[in-house]
C-alpha cells in the first residue's frame, strides 16, 4: 500500500504546485459561477457563456488551453530528450483536446440516433451508446499504445506512465461514467418514485461533478507534465535525467 501511495504521490516541485493552485483556483472559480448562473436563470444557463456545458463557453476555452499545454509540453519532450515515450502522452492527450473541440463523441452520438430504428440499445439511449462506441473504441486503440510504452521503460519514466494512466483513469471516471449517469439519471429517479425537486438536484449536481471534475483532472494533469518536464530539462529536486 505504502509502494502505491508513494507511485501516484506526484511529488511536485514548488513550480508546478503554485501551477496547480492556480490552475485549481480558476477551475473552483468558473465551477461556482456556473452553479450561480445555474440557481439564477436554470432555463436560460445553456446559453450561457458561463456554462460549464457550452460548447465555446469560458470554461470549455479553459479546458482547451489546458490540454494543449499538456500536448505541447510532451511533443517538445519528445524532440529535446528523444524519448518516444512521451509521444504517447503527447498523442492520447490531443485526441482530448480534439475531442473536446470537436465534439466527436457527441456528433457519433447524434449520427447513431438517427440512424438507429429503436430510442434505446442495450438498455441506453441511441445517442449515449453512440457516445460509449467512441470512448471504446478510443480505449481499444489506447490500451495497446500505452501497454507497449510500459514495456520500454523503466525506473522514473515507468512512474510518469503509471501516474498518467490514474490521470487518464481518472478523465475516464468525470467524461465517460459521470455522463452516462447525468443522461440517465432522470429515468432512475422517474422509475425509484423520486420528487422532482431531488431529481434535479442529482441530474444538475452530476453535470457540476462530470464538468467540473474533468476541469480539475486536467489542471492535475497540467501541472504533473509541467512538473515532468522541468525535471527532464533542468534537473529540479533530484537532478535526474528521465531518459531510463
Amino acid at each position: 500500500m505504502s509502494r502505491f501511495c508513494e507511485c501516484f504521490s506526484l511529488n511536485l516541485d514548488p513550480a508546478s504546485s503554485k501551477l496547480l493552485r492556480l490552475l485549481i483556483s480558476i477551475d473552483l472559480l468558473l465551477i461556482c459561477i456556473h452553479v450561480l448562473v445555474l440557481l439564477n436563470d436554470r432555463e436560460g444557463f445553456l446559453d450561457s457563456i458561463w456554462c460549464l456545458e457550452q460548447d465555446g463557453g469560458v470554461g470549455e476555452i479553459f479546458q482547451y488551453a489546458k490540454e494543449l499545454w499538456v500536448v505541447l509540453i510532451f511533443i517538445l519532450l519528445t524532440v529535446k530528450q528523444f524519448h518516444l515515450n512521451y509521444l504517447t502522452w503527447a498523442v492520447l492527450f490531443a485526441y482530448l483536446l480534439v475531442d473536446d473541440a470537436f465534439q466527436l463523441h457527441e456528433t457519433v452520438g447524434t449520427l447513431v440516433a438517427s440512424a438507429s430504428t429503436t430510442e434505446t440499445i442495450a438498455g441506453l439511449r441511441a445517442e449515449d451508446a453512440g457516445e460509449l462506441i467512441v470512448y471504446a473504441v478510443f480505449g481499444i486503440l489506447a490500451m495497446p499504445l500505452i501497454t507497449i510504452t510500459l514495456s520500454r521503460c523503466n525506473g522514473e519514466m515507468r512512474t510518469i506512465c503509471l501516474r498518467f494512466i490514474f490521470i487518464m483513469a481518472l478523465v475516464f471516471c468525470t467524461a465517460v461514467i459521470a455522463d452516462v449517469l447525468h443522461a440517465r439519471i432522470i429515468d432512475v429517479s422517474i422509475a425509484l418514485g423520486l420528487p422532482s425537486v431531488l431529481d434535479n438536484l442529482l441530474y444538475y449536481g452530476l453535470g457540476v461533478v462530470e464538468d467540473g471534475g474533468e476541469l480539475l483532472v486536467v489542471s492535475l494533469a497540467s501541472a504533473y507534465a509541467f512538473n515532468v518536464f522541468r525535471r527532464a530539462t533542468i534537473g529540479v529536486d533530484q537532478g535526474v535525467s528521465l531518459r531510463s
